[in-house]
């Protein structure tokens, strides 16, 4: 299996007058300290991820989950944020992505020094040129055809990379002639019991499974349909969403289904809290009597 290219960062920097910001000041003044802390966390998803987030139908649910802050809230906190100016409000409306010209200006400066790396043209608020000077080795990739493409009028170009997309285009190619990897991945999607059926396999269904496949290779496509279906969330079970097939498919989503982003959580144990039941506090279920060393 192909090992994907890191994309985001360890670390980012993080300005100690960030709070500032007049775009800051206005969430703080209408969120309180709960606006800063969510766009922090945004921040960080940004950073992980690379130079953008994307915003999708399930991300305000789990950006909630992790700020223990309640959907709706989170929601307009985003959607303020976007209406100031702390996120580009064009790319967000276009492709639902939460970005900004500084968020890239650092990312790209500091992953200028690594050997691989992808950015999608649609998305970046640089020119290409600035990001190739940035980041000379990066690779520019389209989300539409979703394959690498060369650079035109940059003269920083990876042949190598060049070379390694016409192959991965051949085994594209070749791999649309088995219909019979389409029929497997179809059947072995519609026999989860948790997974909402899919009634064909249209031709964008079956480039997006053969761009997984070339990503990965067949067994990973299997293991990320398990996953999906053994996991509470993507299925349903613990909100009204449910993943279905195209949401699955894509590139991110698949990625963070197989690096278990939505795998269930282990339940924790309900301990009593017998401080609050010495002496007949709290409801007296869980009396104890408490006997330090001195008193045995």
């Amino acid at each position: 299996m192909a090992r994907p290219l890191k994309k985001g960062l360890d670390y980012f920097p993080l300005d100690v007058n960030i709070d500032s910001d007049d775009k800051l000041k206005i969430l703080e003044g209408l969120y309180g300290i709960v606006g800063f802390g969510v766009v922090i966390k945004v921040l960080m998803k940004i950073y992980d991820n690379g130079f953008y987030y994307e915003w999708q139908e399930i991300e305000p649910i789990l950006m909630a989950e992790r700020t223990k802050v309640d959907v709706e809230t989170t929601k307009n906190i985003i959607k303020d944020s976007v209406k100031y100016g702390l996120f580009n409000e064009k790319l967000f409306n276009n492709y639902q992505i939460l970005t900004s010209i500084g968020i890239q200006k650092r990312y790209f400066n500091a992953c200028g020094k690594r050997k691989k790396g992808e950015a999608e043209r649609e998305y970046l608020l640089l020119s290409e040129e600035e990001v190739m000077n940035l980041c000379p080795k990066i690779a520019l990739i389209s989300i539409i055809q979703g394959k690498t493409e060369d650079n035109q009028g940059i003269t920083r170009v990876n042949q190598k990379s060049s070379t390694q997309s016409k192959v991965n285009k051949s085994k594209v190619n070749k791999s649309k002639v088995n219909n019979n990897i389409y029929d497997d991945v179809f059947n072995h999607w519609n026999n989860k019991s948790n997974l909402t059926k899919i009634k064909n396999l249209s031709n964008t269904r079956k480039s997006s499974i053969n761009a997984r496949i070339e990503e990965f290779d067949l067994e990973t496509v299997y293991k990320v349909i398990e996953i999906t279906n053994d996991s509470d969330f993507l299925s349903g079970k613990a909100t009204d969403f449910k993943a279905g097939f195209d949401w699955v498919f894509k590139p991110t989503n698949f990625l963070k289904i197989l690096e278990g982003n939505y795998n269930n959580k282990p339940k924790k144990e309900i301990t009593p809290n017998f401080f609050n039941d010495i002496g007949g506090g709290g409801n007296g279920k869980y009396k104890q009597t408490i006997i330090f060393p001195d008193e045995k």
